[in-house]
């Protein structure tokens, strides 16, 4: 840094200082930091809304076959099942499963409403199901639900698979 000293007549007086090219120096300097700053930050921010919505959408997929295996009532899920039938539809699949008491629970999914559904009751499984399968095999169904999200800019996909043993299924 270069000082300048000022001489203000006889009486002595002098000042330093900066010169504007110095001052303009270090104005850009920090406007180039302040960029780089704001640029980190704005891509920290945008790792996280990706990474919060990956995970929002990987819960709501697990959810899904979490409530269908398990159920959302006592006894509802296709595990505590004694058999299990699946139709197509113009839209989807149902999934039926004659439960341990003998009550028949049906688990719809409708590709256009983009939805699973429990009936009796009408009750929502899962929401923004973009695809579903059910398969029925000896002893089992197989299950594979993909949910898609969009938030702003940002898209997530998720596909989750699991293969449920009937275990209370007469032979």
């Amino acid at each position: 840094m270069k000082m300048r000293l000022i001489n203000y007549g006889e009486s002595g007086y002098e000042r330093s200082g900066f010169t504007l090219v110095e001052i303009m120096i270090v104005l850009v300097t920090f406007g180039l930091v302040l960029i780089a700053l704001f640029s980190f930050f704005w891509g920290t921010q945008n790792a996280w809304r990706v990474a919060e919505l990956d995970m929002e959408t990987s819960f709501d997929a697990s959810l899904a076959l979490e409530r269908i295996v398990y159920g959302i009532t006592p006894d509802s899920g296709i595990r505590s099942g004694i058999s299990a039938t699946c139709s197509n539809t113009a839209s989807g699949w149902v999934l039926q499963v004659i439960s341990i008491d003998g009550m028949p629970v049906s688990y719809v999914y409708d590709r256009n409403l983009k939805t699973i559904v429990l009936s009796p009751g009408a009750q929502t499984v899962c929401e923004d199901v973009s695809d579903a399968t059910a398969v029925l095999t000896d002893g089992g169904v197989t299950l594979s639900v993909t949910v898609d999200r969009r938030v702003g800019a940002y898209d997530s996909s998720i596909t989750m698979t699991t293969f449920v043993i009937l275990r209370n299924m007469k032979t």
